[in-house]
């Protein structure tokens, strides 16, 4: 009788476990999404930008998933950044963004690998401040966390991220955190796009972020081009009406455009995304008609399209881009030696492979093909395969300035071109030591002025230029990207400080 006691007590919480759990009270752990699924949520607005997204980058993931990084390598021409950095993100390893050559590429990469790990840390990788804040944002929106855009140094960039957040989770109370008009309304117009809800865009004042809250909701899944006819801009409604009929493939929607060129253009997208070039006998002028027929060819990696291009330059050249999308270097014989060298060279340089090359009989352009596969690969060594100083030169500007490496630069023989090397990197890294390197005062001041004014606008920086002349322009041109009219109070002549004080308050 005592055992029957306690085994209904036992069975009632048995029971009231198995109501609760069922009913939501105790929380399965959520599904960890894929890296794909990571991928396409960060960088789309729309529910159509994530499909669109999901669709065209499924089949890259389902490779990398099977092949590993061997398939990104070299730098997956078809699919570029997005081989390495999904392979990055699947890895959950911010490392394997190096193996991406250039440092454009590298920051390009490590933002979605932070949205992978949903760790804001990784963002501190990047050197430039606004790829840093957008890496942030990513983070916040992979959480749906905005308390992660406190991490944000600027107002902006904070704003920025809250929209991504508010975007994400459809939460139109969250765009009442930013007080700026411009940037609460950017905000309503995400919101807008990620509800497909084209009522949202009538909430927004400025006419210009309006028409951009509707060509967004008329992109969505929806494809509305009724929405297209609300934009007050031409160009805007243009391009709205273009988007929508290439989504749609629906040539006869190139119509609606107001000009003459941008039907041809309408009409060019979708024969590209068809790749149907039949469509591009629609098109008006003769050298739109021909870019159209190249695009599809190169598209189909189909070289007898090319035969539909009644001139001989034309003909060549879609050549060319066909040899360049299949790397295909036989393709080459079938041009004029003149021209077989520029598509020795271009498939040299999309397949990394600078044996290509030696099938080149002039030097000059044999030399110009180096330095491309150099550029492509970022190896500074294949430079020094080059004997002419100004092509040499080039060469190793291209690979340091890309990969950042200002002592690269000293290997260039020509003062003015090491300078500008130097000047790219000190600008690019926001380090204002490096214009110490430059041989010339102009060249250093010139280089001061470019780190003052961009990325992270910093008017002491203005001081270490030599002449005052330079050293307020350099604080009217701070004044004006901060916003900040009291900065103007450090120049000394009249007529720049007037136009200083001016140039904010039109913001």
């Amino acid at each position: 009788m005592q055992s029957h006691k306690i085994l209904v007590p036992i069975g009632i919480a048995i029971i009231v476990a198995g109501i609760v759990l069922f009913s939501g009270c105790i929380e399965e752990k959520p599904k960890e999404k894929s890296a794909i699924e990571v991928y396409c949520d960060v960088s789309s607005l729309t529910p159509a930008d994530y499909n669109e997204c999901y669709k065209y980058r499924g089949e890259l993931y389902s490779e990398i998933k099977k092949k590993g990084m061997s398939y990104c390598q070299p730098e997956n021409i078809r699919y570029g950044l997005d081989c390495i950095t999904l392979f990055a993100m699947s890895e959950k390893n911010v490392s394997v963004c190096d193996e991406i050559s250039y440092q454009s590429g590298r920051n390009y990469c490590i933002p979605f690998v932070a949205a992978a790990e949903e760790n804001t840390s990784v963002c501190d990788k990047i050197s430039v401040e606004s790829t840093k804040e957008n890496c942030i944002g990513m983070v916040a929106k992979a959480k749906r966390d905005v308390s992660v855009c406190d991490k944000t140094s600027t107002s902006s960039g904070k704003n920025y991220c809250i929209g991504l957040v508010a975007s994400a989770k459809k939460n139109i109370s969250l765009c009442d955190k930013i007080s700026k008009t411009s940037e609460k309304e950017h905000c309503i117009g995400m919101i807008a796009a990620a509800k497909e809800d084209v009522s949202l865009c009538d909430k927004i004042s400025i006419k210009s972020i309006k028409d951009s809250c509707l060509l967004m909701v008329a992109m969505g899944t929806k494809k509305n081009i009724s929405l297209c006819d609300k934009i007050s801009d031409a160009g805007l409604k243009d391009a709205c009406i273009t988007r929508v009929a290439e989504t749609r493939e629906d040539v006869s929607l190139c119509d609606k455009t107001t000009t003459s060129s941008q039907k041809d253009f309408c009409i060019e997208r979708i024969a590209i995304t068809k790749q149907d070039v039949s469509l591009c006998d629609k098109i008006s002028k003769p050298n739109w008609k021909e870019s159209c027929i190249i695009q599809v060819a190169q598209a189909k990696q189909d070289v007898s399209l090319c035969d539909k291009i009644s001139n001989t330059e034309g003909k060549e050249s879609c050549i060319r881009w066909v040899a360049w999308a299949k790397q295909d270097v036989s393709l080459c014989d079938k041009l004029s030696s003149s021209d077989e060298c520029g598509c020795i060279g271009m498939v040299a340089q999309a397949k990394q492979d600078v044996s290509l090359c030696d099938k080149i009989s002039t030097t000059l352009e044999k030399e110009y093909c180096i330095e491309g596969v150099a550029e492509a690969k970022q190896d500074i060594s294949l430079c020094d395969n080059i004997s002419n100083t100004s092509i040499k030169d080039e060469c190793i500007k291209q690979v340091a300035t890309t990969k950042q490496d200002v002592y690269a630069c000293d290997k260039i023989s020509n003062t003015s071109t090491k300078d500008a090397c130097i000047k790219w990197i000190a600008e690019t890294k926001h380090d204002v030591l490096l214009c110490d390197k430059i041989s010339t005062i102009l060249g250093k001041d010139t280089c001061i002025w470019r780190v003052a004014t961009t990325k992270q606008p910093d008017v002491s920086l203005c001081d270490k230029i030599s002449t005052t002349m330079g050293k307020e322009t350099c604080i009217r041109q701070v004044a004006e990207l901060k916003h900040d009219a009291s900065l103007c109070d450090k120049i000394s002549d009249t007529k720049i400080k007037e136009s200083c004080i001016k140039r904010p308050s039109r913001n």
